[in-house]
């Protein structure tokens, strides 16, 4: 029988006790929605905790989720590529590496996914607990990666999501690539934004 690092919700705070073992605080606004266990391609299994914001109906305006991924025994992760991921940041003395973009939300994009994908549960969980994303509105996005050990077979990812207005966004970030230089200003500012809704802890 597999043995999976233990993880506890305290508060607003996240707390895993190994793969990797640290706290993760968030923003008190973001309230916790609850805990997803399950495995993704018959390869990974993922341990998520969402923390949302929204409106009066159910609208999701900011979320930030924790994806604990570990290969299964017999599993490896040479189909897993993450070259998207080509910016680093040091956050409580671990790097992460990370990028996002700007992009309406399509529900058709994520019932096309493989029906145990990773997002498509995610999506299903949200719904679960009346929880939606905005249909066509725009959402702007940021995922951050931390290797837990040397074989890089166990991940964190941190997901942060935020509703954006059409005005808050410049027109050059929806009409290029997340590689243009107009993508990488903006991301600047968003980073901010972003890093104000989680600390890392030790």
């Amino acid at each position: 029988m597999i043995q999976y690092p233990q993880r506890t919700v305290e508060g607003n705070f996240v707390v895993s006790s190994a793969m990797p073992a640290l706290r993760v605080q968030l923003d008190n606004a973001l309230k916790y929605v609850g805990n997803l266990k399950s495995t993704v391609n018959d390869s990974i299994h993922i341990d998520n905790y969402f923390f949302v914001e929204d409106d009066d109906n159910g609208g999701i305006e900011r979320i930030v989720y924790l994806q604990f991924e570990g290969y299964l025994p017999d599993k490896d992760d040479e189909a897993q590529q993450y070259s998207q991921l080509n910016k680093t940041i040091q956050i409580a003395e671990r790097k992460f590496s990370y990028n996002g973009g700007v992009r309406p939300y399509r529900q058709a994009k994520i019932d096309a996914q493989a029906e145990d994908s990773d997002i498509r549960q995610a999506v299903a969980f949200l719904n679960e607990h009346g929880l939606s994303f905005k249909e066509l509105e725009f959402y702007g996005t940021l995922q951050f990666l931390h290797f837990a050990d040397a074989d890089k077979r166990n991940k964190l990812h941190i997901v942060y999501l935020e509703h954006l207005e059409e005005a808050d966004i410049p027109e050059d970030v929806i009409a290029h690539s997340r590689e243009s230089e107009d993508w990488a200003t903006y991301c600047e500012k968003f980073l901010s934004r972003a890093m104000r809704s989680f600390t890392v802890c030790e």
